[in-house]
């Protein structure tokens, strides 16, 4: 009686290394190096993901208390300790968005034509502000856009602008 517990139990133990040796093949011979290796340099990818929420009701004054504020989200998306700048990335050609907007963020207030910018060949890009992240941190900034004078241009062409990171 005892012999034939331990035949049934080797041959358990057989089926079973027998199928672990067949899957284990399965994996080995099916597992792709390249998506691994893709997979793999993102692994410590500094960035930031930026949001905004509802841009449709936006109005254009320089009387703060009748616009609502928009927030503004800048995640995380590495679980590294990142620094990045905050920038408005506008048409080279749209001087007045430069020159006639004050963006309050939270309680500080940015004159666009007082900061710093640089240029491309299309695009000028100017740095609002500095952020510093612990990993995956969320930061939710209130957003406001005042205008100096009354825009009487077109208000997709003076509106026409975006927020950008850079790390």
């Amino acid at each position: 009686m005892n012999i034939k517990k331990e035949i049934r139990y080797l041959i358990f133990e057989i089926i079973l290394c027998v199928f672990i040796i067949l899957f284990g093949f399965y994996l080995w011979n099916n597992f792709d190096m390249e998506s691994f290796l893709i997979a793999k340099s993102y692994e410590n990818k500094e960035g930031i993901i930026l949001d905004i929420t509802d841009t449709d009701n936006i109005v254009l004054s320089n009387n703060e208390d009748i616009i609502e504020p928009n927030i503004l989200y800048l995640h995380n998306i590495s679980g590294n300790n990142n620094t990045s700048k905050l920038i408005v990335k506008i048409n080279k050609n749209n001087e007045l968005f430069k020159n006639n907007t004050i963006l309050k963020i939270d309680d500080n207030y940015y004159v666009l034509n007082d900061l710093d910018y640089y240029n491309d060949k299309d695009y000028t890009y100017i740095i609002l502000d500095e952020f510093t992240f612990d990993g995956y941190e969320t930061k939710e900034l209130s957003v406001k856009l005042l205008t100096k004078d009354k825009v009487n241009t077109d208000i997709y062409t003076y509106l026409n602008y975006e927020f950008i990171t850079e790390i």
